[in-house]
């Protein structure tokens, strides 16, 4: 409300309400349309992650159980050269082989003993791996059951299973998507030359002691 004392005019009042709703402007749906090619090909890199963490898994898994069984052929066959090692100490002192064979002999256990241990780092290494895979600390005991031979299931024929690659592999989808995001991206960028289009409505009211005033417009711009 406003006074004017120099005119004499007294409780002027003037409400004005402006509303203005884009119809259309350059590359709008092109933004919306790059958006949702982004969200899946972000949604792809995930799956693509997650078949990563999975292989790695499956991988440190038969490598686990490699090296426990590989430990276990060692132990045994580190018995056997213990044995061997004995047989060829007495043949030493009897005077039935040479000093260069009995060094031969403890040259060959000293080699089985150095893959034991080479095993047994192995089998810790990939306890390690296993375990902060799955978020687990590394010292965590595993107890992984065996592998059946039987689930393995048909291997499918090499075109085949280069068909399924295509069909299937998240890496190559996304890769896809952001070859059609980009494009999307170019046509955004020249549809920048064309014009915006928008629909607006005003309605102003004006009052004073003298008269009343409604106008309203709608218009394109």
């Amino acid at each position: 409300v406003y006074d004017y004392p120099a005119s004499g005019w007294k409780g002027f009042r003037n409400i004005t309400f402006t509303a203005r709703q884009t119809l259309y402007a350059p590359g709008l749906f092109s933004q919306l349309k790059q958006a949702r090619l982004s969200r899946a090909e972000q949604h792809l890199h995930l799956n693509a992650a997650e078949n990563y963490v999975r292989a790695q898994i499956r991988t440190h898994y038969f490598r686990f159980l490699t090296a426990k069984a590989l430990i276990g052929v060692y132990q045994e066959n580190l018995k056997l050269a213990d044995h061997q090692l004995e047989h060829i100490r007495q043949r030493f002192q009897l005077g039935y082989v040479t000093r260069s064979d009995l060094l031969k002999t403890e040259v060959q256990k000293g080699n089985i003993q150095l893959l034991h241990l080479e095993q047994e780092e192995q089998l810790k290494e990939n306890r390690r791996k296993l375990n902060l895979l799955m978020g687990r600390a590394p010292s965590t005991p595993l107890r992984l059951a065996p592998v059946s031979h039987d689930s393995a299931g048909d291997i499918p024929a090499l075109p085949d299973a280069r068909d399924m690659l295509l069909a299937n592999n998240p890496e190559l989808a996304a890769f896809s998507l952001q070859v059609k995001t980009q494009k999307t991206a170019v046509w955004s960028a020249r549809a920048q030359y064309l014009p915006t289009l928008a629909l607006y409505y005003s309605y102003s009211h004006g009052k004073t002691p003298y008269y009343k005033q409604n106008d309203h417009s709608v218009g394109l711009s």
